[in-house]
């Protein structure tokens, strides 16, 4: 019985692990695309998750993990400036460069 839990416990961590990697691939790819398209440099070519949590989404239904993460930008390779992801489960809701926001979604 404890062999069963042990093996449990390593499986969902594991599940947990290639979930969270999926989310900071997805929100790289999301961080690049959006400096691509608004023309500014991506520094660093990295996202920081800054909060993750379960949202409600009514009676009945189940909770959704929301998912934030920061990346930093240039438009004048002097000064850094931050942009925000903002994702529900596997799909990005948007994506904040200065006051411009970005509409997208991947899968």
């Amino acid at each position: 019985m404890s062999e069963f839990l042990w093996l449990s416990f390593g499986c969902l961590a594991v599940f947990y692990w290639l979930f969270q990697e999926r989310q900071h691939r997805l929100a790289r790819i999301s961080a690049a695309r959006a400096c691509r398209d608004a023309q500014v440099q991506w520094l660093d070519q990295a996202v920081v998750l800054k909060s993750r949590q379960l949202q409600w989404q009514g009676v009945g239904r189940l909770p959704l993990w929301v998912w934030c993460f920061e990346f930093e930008f240039s438009r004048d390779g002097l000064e850094r400036r931050s942009g925000e992801i903002v994702m529900h489960s596997h799909q990005v809701q948007w994506v904040r460069i200065d006051d411009l926001i970005v509409q997208e979604t991947i899968h």
